[in-house]
């Protein structure tokens, strides 16, 4: 997982969002990123939340690539888990 920094005077929302469903607090860079820790943290199925708990690198032929999802899709490994039903 990456850190977030920030610092005043910056263009961006940055902070820690506690999340009701793990007891933890969760790291956003944005208003949108902040907004979209909501859905998750109001599914009662939801044992965890985790933002950019990995990076993905890829060769595109030109260069190497990189990216950290924010929030993964529930079902990926350090994502957004769900309790099983039963």
């Amino acid at each position: 997982m990456r850190p977030f920094r920030w610092s005043r005077g910056e263009r961006h929302f940055a902070g820690w969002y506690w999340a009701a469903a793990t007891g933890q607090h969760v790291g956003f860079e944005s208003w949108l990123d902040r907004d979209r820790l909501l859905l998750p943290d109001f599914d009662p199925q939801v044992t965890g939340i985790a933002s950019q708990p990995f990076r993905l690198y890829w060769h595109d032929g030109e260069r190497e690539r990189r990216h950290a999802p924010d929030y993964p899709p529930r079902g990926w490994l350090g994502g957004s888990h769900r309790r099983p039903r039963g």
